[in-house]
């Protein structure tokens, strides 16, 4: 059994029955490894998972040792019971593991919390961040401003291998700025580039342009980069209005990356027109990078790259 996989699904709160299990754990040397590698991870004495994973983990392994004919260890029920009387914690987080470097971000495992999507990461900023370490010249030196940034994991992966010279990651939820600062805070020690944060609001800057203090950080920006922020028609018109803004005060040569994973074609080709009828050009990018984050590997991923009509 591949315990490196299985830690890493793990610690990313992969659902225990999307995971790939060995006959092998029926051995009682087989549970222990795994119990070792996943509930008595050292990572999860400060950094713990959700309560109500780990105990579905739990239920889902134990099934399937009386699945596969083995005998539930005495290692694994107590593993079971420490579960069930352990206080539940109020702050939980998920462990990222890309290039031999931790990422632990506070998350939720929910699709929309406390009324936003931002409490959770989402598989385009995996799918950029892919792209991006692949070939770290292209953020070299570079002052990059990210839109939407959410709980950070683009932004934290960027800034943990590539050497920018400098990272502004920006969202407007208050509860998700919050926990950005956190997540900040948390993986500091592994960061080449400190990030800072700053709050951009889609719908104000679409109506009345960006304030003073903000033109003056974009007017330094080479790199834009956004993902996952195509997901519901209302507000796709100022998230366009917003990079056509950027587009005209960040410097000349600069860049617009935004990538979306294509859950509906109709809100896709909505983005796609508005994008046009702005007098952006938008371009996908076709390069393949090395797979490093555990996601749906069919999942219909895109990475635009856009610039403005000569």
């Amino acid at each position: 059994m591949d315990l490196g996989k299985l830690r890493a699904e793990f610690l990313i709160c992969l659902p225990a029955k999307n995971m790939t299990w060995s006959k092998d754990i029926k051995f009682e040397s087989m549970q222990q490894d795994v119990v070792a590698a996943t509930i008595r991870n050292e990572i999860l004495q400060k950094k713990p998972l959700p309560n109500s994973y780990i105990m579905n983990f739990m239920k889902v392994f134990m099934s399937k040792i009386e699945e596969f004919g083995g005998e539930i260890s005495e290692v694994t029920f107590e593993a079971y019971g420490d579960i069930l009387t352990k206080p539940v914690s109020e702050i939980t987080y998920k462990h990222y593991d890309v290039k031999g470097v931790s990422i632990s971000l506070q998350e939720n495992n929910t699709l929309i919390a406390e009324g936003t999507t931002g409490l959770k990461t989402w598989q385009a900023s995996q799918r950029m961040a892919e792209y991006l370490v692949d070939d770290c010249s292209l953020l070299k030196d570079k002052h990059v401003l990210e839109l939407g940034a959410g709980l950070g994991l683009l932004g934290l992966t960027v800034c943990s291998l590539c050497n920018c010279g400098s990272y502004l990651l920006s969202d407007h939820h208050s509860s998700v700025l919050h926990k950005l600062q956190r997540n900040i805070a948390e993986n500091s020690n592994n960061l080449l580039c400190i990030p800072s944060v700053v709050d951009i609001d889609w719908e104000e800057v679409s109506q009345n342009g960006f304030t003073n203090s903000l033109k003056e950080k974009i007017q330094c920006v080479d790199v834009v980069l956004a993902a996952d922020v195509v997901y519901d028609v209302k507000i796709i018109q100022p998230l366009v209005q917003t990079l056509l803004l950027i587009i005209r005060i960040m410097k000349e040569e600069g860049k617009i990356f935004v990538a979306s994973t294509i859950r509906n074609e109709a809100t896709y080709e909505s983005f796609l027109k508005e994008l046009d009828e702005h007098g952006l050009v938008s371009n996908e990018v076709t390069k393949q990078s090395p797979q490093l984050f555990i996601y749906d590997k069919t999942a219909n991923i895109t990475i635009l790259d856009i610039t403005l009509r000569k």
